[in-house]
């Protein structure tokens, strides 16, 4: 079952990401950040992937930086990235969302560049 929420502004996300099974974000540094961060923690605290972060890339903002992150991050396992957010109602898309394994995060980057 699916269920979204939607407002224009709320001044913190924490507990809605907290209370989500699957997060969908923009692709902004610390929108990732932090969705990694949740998604690492319940997935250590239940033993099992409960959680999953997925990223919506703007290639028209400021010359795609939100894509090199993205993409380096999605590389190593950490998130799943769309180009599109027509993507997301797509069912193929939502399969290999479904059977996406992220990787834990934790910190760094393990000595490889990006």
């Amino acid at each position: 079952t699916l269920s979204c929420d939607k407002y224009h502004f709320k001044p913190s996300l924490r507990q809605d990401m907290e209370g989500a099974d699957l997060i969908i974000s923009h692709a902004g540094a610390g929108s990732i950040m932090e969705g990694m961060e949740l998604c690492t923690a319940a997935n250590k605290s239940c033993g099992r992937q409960k959680k999953k972060l997925v990223v919506v890339t703007n290639a028209a903002l400021m010359h795609g930086h939100q894509s090199e992150l993205a993409d380096a991050l999605e590389a190593r396992g950490h998130l799943y990235v769309v180009r599109d957010p027509r993507e997301l109602l797509q069912e193929d898309t939502l399969r290999r969302i479904e059977a996406f394994d992220q990787v834990p995060f934790e910190g760094g980057d393990g000595g490889k560049d990006f």
